[in-house]
């Protein structure tokens, strides 16, 4: 009889305790199944950067500076995506960059 996920749980935590989360992610890489840490962001990405699937992108803003941003992971080569504009920055409105919303100046 196979126990429930429930009776299972305290192993898997005590298990997964005796190493650190990346050396985890690299033995499951290695035995073929997906895997990597995700505490962040960079973490996220960082599977897909090792695959050398280039999952980060670099959009212009409107006052010359650069954003980095998750590219899509579709690639198509007929019709390539395109990026045409960042994202607002924080408190700025939707399309504008150059004033925070309640500005007058």
């Amino acid at each position: 009889m196979v126990p429930p996920p429930s009776a299972l749980a305290p192993l898997r935590v005590e298990l997964l305790a005796t190493r650190p989360a990346a050396e985890w992610a690299t033995a499951c890489m290695a035995a073929g199944a997906p895997a990597g840490v995700l505490d962040d962001v960079a973490g996220v990405l960082q599977p897909a950067t090792d695959l050398g699937l280039e999952p980060v992108g670099t959009l212009p803003r409107a006052d010359g500076s650069t954003i980095r941003l998750p590219r899509n992971p579709i690639r198509l080569s007929a019709t390539p995506l395109t990026y045409r504009c960042a994202p607002p920055r924080l408190g700025y409105p939707r399309g504008h960059d150059s004033k925070p919303d309640g500005d007058s100046r």
